[in-house]
């Protein structure tokens, strides 16, 4: 009984790895060229509803001109939780000098000066309206409460990313009680940020093109899913496996 127990264990290993490389969380900004990738079980809100959102939200007229939103699927409607709005400034890349003009208008906002912090030390130095720069990781980041009234609707953090094609700024909004649970989540997103080989990050859907066959009738015959595909080949190989390994225990 016990190879059959073991058999059973292999088999939910390889499956359960198997998902994991044919699921890619990553979005491509082709705009800003670059790719960032977030939780999978995160989606990326559709045009329309932020649009709707926005408009309804009585949001600055430069807030539509973002690039992705992104929230968890379990959040109906999409701003009840934790939720990003990601734009792109393409403006080239920026020298140090440049940088620090950046920063200290941005800190100009808050009323504050800049804390300048290690990347090790991004996540623990926060207070609200007090922005801190990463001069290795080039992120400047701040969070602030948001009101309506005297009422707090949500805590926003606000991390912008220079990189050498201009400026990436992710604000990601959360309510009070998720806040602190969730950073770790935010600080990951932008710690994934990355310009490199970005062809490859593109989802393979989006640039494959098919294969057309027909069949005797002339119809086009429809082509299985790669994954529906895949997953049918890991499955033989599997019973393969598992086959050869109970003989091997039977033979001991």
């Amino acid at each position: 009984m016990l190879k059959y127990k073991n058999a059973i264990l292999l088999i939910i290993v390889i499956l359960t790895l198997i998902p994991a490389g044919l699921q890619a969380a990553t979005y491509v900004s082709l705009s800003g060229e670059f790719y960032i990738t977030y939780p999978d079980d995160w989606e990326q809100v559709d045009y329309n509803t932020v649009d709707l959102f926005l408009t309804r939200s009585g949001a600055d007229q430069s807030m539509y001109d973002y690039d992705a939103v992104f929230a968890p699927k379990s959040s109906s409607p999409f701003f009840v939780g934790d939720y990003l709005i990601m734009t792109v400034e393409k403006m080239g890349e920026f020298s140090a000098r440049g940088r620090d003009s950046v920063i200290l208008e941005f800190s100009k906002t808050f009323k504050s000066g800049i804390t300048y912090v290690s990347s090790e030390n991004l996540i623990a130095d926060l207070e609200s309206d007090v922005p801190v720069y990463d001069r290795e990781g080039k992120i400047l980041k701040v969070v602030s409460d948001v009101y309506q009234g005297q009422q707090m609707l949500k805590k926003n953090m606000i991390m912008l990313k220079f990189y050498d094609r201009g400026i990436a700024t992710f604000y990601f909004y959360s309510t009070d009680s998720l806040f602190e649970s969730s950073r770790q989540t935010f600080e990951d997103i932008v710690a994934s940020f990355s310009t490199e080989d970005i062809e490859s990050a593109i989802p393979r859907q989006e640039v494959e093109v098919a294969d057309l066959e027909m069949d005797a009738e002339g119809n086009i015959k429809q082509d299985k899913p790669k994954t529906i595909l895949y997953l049918s080949i890991a499955v033989f190989i599997l019973l393969v496996l598992v086959s050869v390994f109970i003989r091997l225990q039977r033979k001991q």
